[in-house]
């Protein structure tokens, strides 16, 4: 396992698999390479070269699958303009369903409407 399932994740996938029954069908197998690559992931290491493009971290305040010092360290490390927004009360899976999900667009329209609208990619 290169993530082990959490209760948490299982209940999430049961959540998508009925909205989208097709979700899961031969997604849920990671290749090595793939599991290699997650593993080997190192932004920290170039998030400050991003600069002084717009960089935003939304992060559930609860979540337990990925350390908020993870985000922390990483919006520490960039440069400027940048946003750490920690949604209280929230696990990770949250932000991908119901008020969370709803939270996490309404931070991030706010954020491309101030930074991103009319750049050029």
């Amino acid at each position: 396992e290169v993530m082990a399932p959490t209760p948490a994740m299982e209940e999430f996938s049961c959540k998508l698999r009925e909205r989208w029954p097709q979700f899961g069908k031969n997604t849920e197998k990671w290749s090595l390479e793939s599991a290699d690559a997650l593993i080997s992931y190192r932004p920290e290491e170039v998030v400050s070269a991003i600069a002084p493009r717009a960089a935003l971290w939304i992060h559930a305040g609860e979540d337990t699958r990925v350390p908020i010092e993870e985000a922390q360290s990483m919006y520490e490390k960039a440069g400027e303009p940048k946003r750490l927004a920690v949604l209280p009360g929230l696990e990770h899976h949250d932000l991908y369903l119901g008020e969370g999900f709803e939270e996490m667009i309404a931070l991030t329209l706010d954020w491309f409407s101030r930074h991103l609208k009319g750049e050029n990619p």
